[in-house]
C-alpha cells in the first residue's frame, strides 16, 4: 500500500509540476510585457489533459480509492476530496483552454485572469491528507 500512495503522490506532483510551468511562463511574460511561448504552454497543457484521463484518474478511481478505504476507512474523506478533485479537473482545464486560447488571439484581459495564475488547485494531491498506513 504505501508504495500505491507513493506513485499517487509522483503523479499529482508531475501534473502539478506542468501545471506550475504553464503558470510560471504566464507570469514572466505579464512582467515582461511579452508574449509567452504559447507553443510551449499548449504541449503542457495537453499533456496535463491527457495524463488524468487516461491513466492516472482511472488507476486511482478503479484501484487505488477502494484499497485505501480497505485498509483505513476513516480516509474517506480524503479520497471523497480526491473524487471531486478529479470531477473539478476538467472545468478547470476548459477555463485554462479558453484563457490561453483569448490571450493567444491577443485579448490582453485574458492572461490575468486565466485560471493557472493565482494558485494551482489542480493537483491539490488529496491522497497525501490520507492517514499513513501503520508500519
Amino acid at each position: 500500500m504505501p508504495r500505491a500512495i507513493e506513485i499517487m503522490n509522483d503523479r499529482q506532483r508531475a501534473m502539478s509540476s506542468a501545471l506550475l510551468a504553464v503558470r510560471t511562463m504566464a507570469r514572466r511574460a505579464l512582467r515582461s510585457h511579452s508574449a509567452p511561448d504559447f507553443r510551449q504552454m499548449w504541449r503542457l497543457v495537453r499533456c496535463v489533459e491527457r495524463f488524468p484521463q487516461k491513466a492516472h484518474q482511472p488507476a486511482e478511481e478503479q484501484h487505488l480509492f477502494a484499497a485505501i478505504l480497505a485498509r483505513e476507512p476513516n480516509a474517506f474523506r480524503a479520497v471523497a476530496r480526491a473524487k471531486r478533485d478529479h470531477a473539478g479537473c476538467m472545468g478547470h482545464l476548459v477555463r485554462l483552454r479558453m484563457s490561453l486560447t483569448r490571450w493567444e488571439r491577443g485579448d490582453p484581459a485574458a492572461a490575468p485572469r486565466s485560471p493557472c495564475m493565482p494558485t494551482n488547485t489542480f493537483a491539490s494531491a488529496a491522497c497525501m491528507d490520507a492517514p499513513k498506513p501503520a508500519t
